[in-house]
């Protein structure tokens, strides 16, 4: 079952099944939240760090793109949840959008010549 619904019990009774619960995690999950341009711990007392200057794409409000793009540089694995549908899908195509641009930048060539 989802950890996300809120009366797992009621629905356990409804269907006449065994609620199992765990807290066990295969993965360690840090839980941060971000509040304007800083990044706190999940009790909101301390300030953990502020974002990167590549924040505040148009289209992106909730920084979302370099957040992702951070935890994914880690080699860690990311989760975004949406309100709708239509935002989900409009979310994952930035995303995607820009993670190709970045991935498909033209780089100088190291020995600093012309790459023509």
């Amino acid at each position: 079952m989802s950890a996300t619904l809120p009366n797992l019990n009621v629905v356990a009774g409804w269907i006449d099944a065994d609620l199992y619960r765990t807290e066990y995690r295969p993965v360690p999950l840090t839980e941060m939240v971000k509040i304007g341009a800083d990044i706190y711990d999940c009790t909101l007392t301390q300030r953990l760090r502020g974002l990167p200057m590549t924040a505040g794409k148009p289209g992106d409000d909730g920084d979302i793109i370099p957040l992702c793009l951070e935890t994914v540089s880690a080699g860690c694995s990311v989760l975004v949840f949406c309100p709708t549908k239509n935002w989900c899908e409009k979310l994952a195509d930035s995303i995607a959008r820009e993670f190709y641009r970045l991935l498909h930048e033209v780089q100088p060539p190291e020995n600093g010549c012309s790459a023509y």
